[in-house]
C-alpha cells in the first residue's frame, strides 16, 4: 500500500541518481522523474537541485528525506500487523552467510 513515490524519492536520495534510482527499482527513468515532480508538485517545493548531472537536496528534499524512511517503515508495520489480523505471516526475511561458511573444507 505505500506510496511508491516515496519509495522513488528515498532511492533519487541516497543515490543522487535520476538514473541509479531507475536501475535500481526497474523503472524507466522517464517514470523516476514523473514521480519526483509529482512530489514536487505536491509540496509546492523542489526536493533536488540540478547542476548538470549532478544533483542535491533541497531544504525541502533534507526534511522529506527525515520523515520518508520512517513513512516507508510504518506502512511496513501496518501491513505487517494487517496481515497478524488474519493468521497470515508475511513480512521480509533476510538471510546473512559469512564468508567462512562459503569455504569449500578439504
Amino acid at each position: 500500500m505505500s506510496d511508491f513515490r516515496l519509495k522513488v524519492f528515498l532511492s533519487v536520495a541516497k543515490n543522487l541518481s535520476f538514473t541509479k534510482a531507475s536501475q535500481e527499482l526497474f523503472v524507466s527513468q522517464p517514470a523516476i522523474t514523473k514521480h519526483i515532480q509529482e512530489l514536487e508538485s505536491t509540496y509546492q517545493a523542489r526536493l533536488f537541485d540540478r547542476q548538470g548531472s549532478k544533483i542535491s537536496l533541497t531544504e525541502a528534499g533534507k526534511l522529506l528525506l527525515e520523515h520518508c524512511g520512517r513513512i516507508l517503515e510504518d506502512y511496513k508495520r501496518l501491513e505487517y500487523e494487517m496481515h497478524l489480523l488474519h493468521n497470515e505471516y508475511t513480512g521480509e526475511l533476510r538471510l546473512e552467510i559469512g564468508r567462512a561458511s562459503c569455504r569449500e573444507r578439504v
